[in-house]
């Protein structure tokens, strides 16, 4: 607990609220969250962006989360400072690593941020799976 609370922005009871969280997602084998019980913590998040967040989690790459990984990830996401936001948010739609977004990358992040107001614009039809594709693969002038 208390080497977790000096890295995030979480106090020891939050750590350890947040480690039985873990612990009853963990799988009991090896201590360690995969995608599908990530989503369980954070169910509002649309599965898309949900894949992209545990990507950034997941930092040995090896389809798992440990409790660091799961504590400091959410610390940047829910608490972090505005510039820990933008930069997590901005590794979320960077899907190429190249610390630059591509217009695909940019009109992706636009559309999820701004889906409410797209869809009074150009109606909820528009905007489903086939019309999504549309959307990003539109060209800016």
């Amino acid at each position: 607990g208390k080497s977790l609370s000096n890295m995030t922005h979480f106090d020891i009871q939050e750590i350890e609220q947040l480690q039985i969280i873990f612990n009853s997602l963990a799988q009991r084998s090896n201590k360690r969250v995969n995608k599908e019980a990530l989503a369980q913590v954070l169910p509002t998040v649309p599965l898309a962006l949900l894949s992209r967040v545990f990507e950034i989690f997941d930092k040995d790459k090896d389809g798992y989360i440990d409790i660091r990984d799961f504590v400091c990830g959410l610390s940047s996401l829910c608490r972090g400072t505005q510039e820990e936001k933008l930069h997590m948010c901005f590794k979320i739609y960077d899907r190429q690593a190249e610390g630059k977004l591509s217009k695909r990358e940019m009109l992706e992040m636009l559309s999820s941020m701004y889906k409410e107001e797209l869809q009074e614009v150009f109606g909820e039809e528009d905007l489903s799976h086939s019309g999504g594709e549309r959307l990003q693969d539109a060209q800016i002038g």
